[in-house]
């Protein structure tokens, strides 16, 4: 081996640039080894993540369903679309999706992923997600098997970095499409004289026979949504060559040009799913504080005029507060897929609001009426906390199950990019997540409204008291001791009404027990029937079962510190690490095992060095001491052989 080589080998291993790094910091040798100690007892706990296990358990499904990763490795999808046939080839396409800054990709039968079409058109924005003024790029794609086109529609930045709408159409391989993008043609001219909008942009497409209908947002102009000479605020119907139709309503054989000829609704914000069923056309519409579901009738102005209330008008249902929805889609009776009570529904992907979590929610419309059925259901929700944020913005219908698409990675790996989910309806192979018992109950009062009328922090103004865990049971303590409680409770026994006769048991079990435990059963009882000890109450009945509202307490009393002051501060201060969710507890507990680790290592190695020193300066003392006594003795010689030489003399 050369010398050089073993220079190098010397030079690279860690033990020896350990100690360079370490006398060239400047850190005292006793220091450094403190701080190494330190983290061996971090590392030593630390334990590595489980990708699978982790991802998944940000979701819940209904029992029976089961949540997979189909393909992964996009940036920033928005739409999918299916191959009605695709080919019999591993290689052959399956689905298409679209990413926002403009590539559009084609998955093949085994999962792999190819760049269909790219760099045709420009967009630079000044931020990136998840900025909300980063949110414009490509939105909608739609495939026609029978001439193999590809519509895909997007907001670009012109010559001038202008945002507008355009819509391209590219060629492919009839039924079956291709890897690749023949021949592309653009149909920007039509939407030429029209300024699009950061999320208020041209979105959602479908087919329907020799139309293609498309969504375009109002690009934050509500005006312009009335306009019939702007795209904006529109469902627009063409044909595939981009040229209206002689059956829409506003059409004028004299004026072919004109953007009226094109619009078949208006009256629309932010229209960003449409669907299909039956010839009748269906859209997903955001507004500001209450999202819609609404169908697109021929002709007609939805009424959009820049508040919420106009959102809410004239609409099977409204989502109040908002839900964010994007896409859309319909599964019809016949498809097996799923259970038949799943079948007969809307789909609809949510990126996330107050009433529903992100996700996919159900509705169930009553064709006839044109009114819901019931409300609309929660299917697929994302239970991550919110900063962490995925934001479902499509969903469609494969071969073999239901695929769903998030705008951000669901993995939570820093290498992890977008990924195309696949549910699936398997009794046999249960989705193992389940739920914690204070997810359970946090997402109950969710579904139930309790945070529409109690906030979760001690200066929330709402109209009911605040759910907060520092004043929410001496609060209640407080009143259950108080002389004026007592009272009304004699008043209420004396009362032979139901539901007052039946809880006498329990108000005086109350009166007889102290503590937390006396503020768990009041609360109980309160959520169960919240008339049980007053005669008018502002609280509905939820209808929960005794076993939910025991869930809800001990979610309460759990999270809930009791305690103020200096004490209270402390506890304020550890409570979200000690009563979180699981991982963040395993992780609390995997640094204090690691810290005590380092701490029961440092005060042995303390105490010996503490030792060391001592000896060290007790040989050091005797060596000085030896050392003056020989010096000493040198010197009384020499002064003896000197006053000897001068007797001599």
């Amino acid at each position: 081996m050369s010398k050089f080589m073993c220079r190098t080998m010397l030079s690279t291993s860690p033990q020896v640039n350990a100690t360079r790094a370490v006398r060239a910091s400047g850190i005292p040798r006793r220091g450094a080894v403190h701080i190494l100690v330190l983290i061996a007892g971090l590392l030593a706990f630390a334990r590595p993540a489980r990708a699978e296990a982790d991802w998944r358990s940000d979701w819940e499904l209904p029992a029976g369903f089961s949540l997979k990763i189909d393909a992964e490795g996009f940036d920033f999808p928005t739409a999918i679309a299916f191959v009605p046939n695709p080919g019999p080839d591993p290689k052959a396409p399956l689905y298409f999706v679209t990413e926002l800054r403009g590539k559009v990709k084609v998955v093949t039968r085994d999962r792999s992923i190819h760049t269909f079409a790219e760099d045709f058109f420009h967009l630079r924005p000044d931020v990136e997600l998840p900025s909300p003024d980063a949110e414009m790029g490509m939105a909608g794609i739609v495939l026609e098997p029978r001439h193999g086109y590809v519509f895909v529609s997007f907001a670009y930045q012109d010559a001038n970095k202008v945002l507008r709408n355009s819509l391209v159409r590219f060629d492919s391989q009839p039924g079956t499409f291709g890897l690749k993008a023949g021949r592309a043609t653009s149909f920007s001219g039509l939407f030429r004289n029209d300024i699009s909008r950061v999320t208020h942009q041209i979105g959602a497409m479908v087919i329907d026979g020799d139309a293609l209908r498309v969504s375009v947002g109002d690009g934050g102009q509500h005006l312009k949504s009335h306009d019939m000479a702007s795209t904006l605020g529109k469902v627009l119907r063409m044909d595939f060559n981009g040229a209206p139709l002689p059956d829409n309503p506003f059409y004028d054989p004299g004026e072919s040009n004109r953007v009226s000829q094109y619009v078949w609704a208006l009256g629309l914000r932010n229209p960003f799913g449409l669907c299909l069923v039956d010839g009748r056309l269906f859209a997903s519409e955001n507004g500001f504080e209450i999202d819609r579901f609404l169908e697109i009738r021929r002709g007609q102005n939805h009424g959009w005029d820049g508040t919420d209330w106009s959102i809410g008008m004239n609409v099977p249902a409204v989502f109040h507060p908002t839900v964010a929805p994007v896409h859309l889609i319909w599964l019809p009776a016949d498809n097996t897929l799923f259970p038949p009570e799943h079948r007969s529904k809307f789909y609809i992907a949510l990126a996330g609001g107050r009433s529903l979590k992100a996700g996919l929610a159900t509705l169930d419309l009553d064709f006839a009426t044109g009114r819901l059925r019931s409300a609309p259901g929660q299917f697929l929700q994302h239970l991550a906390e919110r900063k962490r944020e995925l934001d479902p913005v499509a969903v469609a219908v494969g071969p073999d199950a239901l695929y769903v698409v998030n705008l951000y990675p669901v993995r939570k790996e820093k290498d992890a990019r977008g990924a195309v989910l696949r549910i699936t309806h398997e009794p046999e192979n249960l989705f193992t997540h389940q739920l914690d018992a204070d997810d359970r109950a946090h997402l109950l009062m969710t579904r139930k409204g309790c945070y529409s009328c109690h906030g979760q922090k001690a200066n929330d103004l709402n109209v009911a008291p605040p759910l907060d865990r520092v004043t929410l049971v001496p609060r209640i303590l407080e009143r259950l001791a108080s002389p004026d409680y007592r009272a009304s409770v004699r008043e209420l026994d004396r009362l032979d009404s139901e539901s007052f006769r039946s809880h006498r048991a329990v108000r005086q079990q109350i009166l007889a027990t102290r503590g937390i435990a006396q503020a768990e059963l009041w609360m109980k009882h309160r959520i169960l029937e919240p008339m049980f000890d007053r005669q008018a109450s502002a609280m509905p009945n939820l209808g929960l079962t005794e076993a939910e509202a025991a869930e809800i307490t001990a979610y309460l009393i759990r999270r809930n510190v009791g305690d103020v002051g200096v004490t209270g501060f402390v506890k304020s201060l550890a409570h979200p690490i000690t009563v979180g969710p699981p991982k963040r507890r395993h992780l609390a507990g995997a640094l204090a095992l690691g810290f005590g680790l380092a701490i029961g290592l440092l005060l042995p190695w303390r105490a010996y060095r503490r030792l060391s020193a001592r000896r060290r300066a007790k040989h050091y003392h005797d060596t000085e001491l030896l050392r003056r006594a020989g010096q000493s003795v040198r010197a009384n010689r020499s002064e003896s052989s000197s006053d000897s030489s001068a007797t001599k003399l």
